[in-house]
């Protein structure tokens, strides 16, 4: 994937790790099926392995928090017309119409990772070096405690979380 140098650092990170193989799959099992908003994971992600922050799932709560209004009002809304339209058939310039919706869900998509990329800026980094990789791997934990506690997690949901972890750490290396 192409990233823009006029873009700011959390974006290019989440770009850069979407655009892996087999990442954008990974994100969707997880947003379809365990309610994870990919966004505010990508940004914790950065966070732990850019920033060297130490997000615990207090921290991680807080991101959602923060992001949850543009997502319920704006981003999810986008996101299911533009799903809506793809399976319609509402003749020739509908096409036109869809990819408009999808320009701007992910416009709304950098909007809401901006928001909470001002959060992270507010948070000092960690005193404690904890590498990168142990870094990642405990955001997964959180994100696992957070958004699958209710029921037992399936093994391709960890899986994803892992691979989506894998592709950060490689993006940040």
């Amino acid at each position: 994937m192409i990233v823009q140098a006029d873009k700011a650092p959390h974006w290019q990170f989440s770009l850069a790790v979407y655009g892996l193989p087999d990442v954008a799959p990974s994100c969707l099992l997880l947003q379809d099926r365990c309610g994870v908003d990919v966004n505010v994971l990508l940004l914790a992600l950065y966070a732990a392995v850019r920033c060297k922050q130490s997000l615990d799932e207090d921290a991680i709560a807080e991101l959602d928090t923060r992001a949850k209004a543009l997502r319920e009002n704006v981003v999810v809304p986008l996101r299911q017309v533009r799903r809506h339209m793809k399976d319609a058939d509402y003749g020739p310039e509908a096409e036109k119409v869809r990819q408009h919706v999808k320009v701007s869900e992910l416009k709304a998509e950098e909007l809401e990772q901006s928001l909470l990329a001002a959060w992270v800026a507010e948070r000092p980094a960690s005193d404690d070096p904890t590498d990168p990789q142990a870094a990642a791997l405990l955001v997964v934990r959180h994100f696992l405690g957070l958004f699958c506690q209710s029921r037992d997690i399936e093994p391709e949901e960890e899986t994803a979380l892992r691979h989506v972890a894998a592709a950060a750490l490689k993006v940040a290396s």
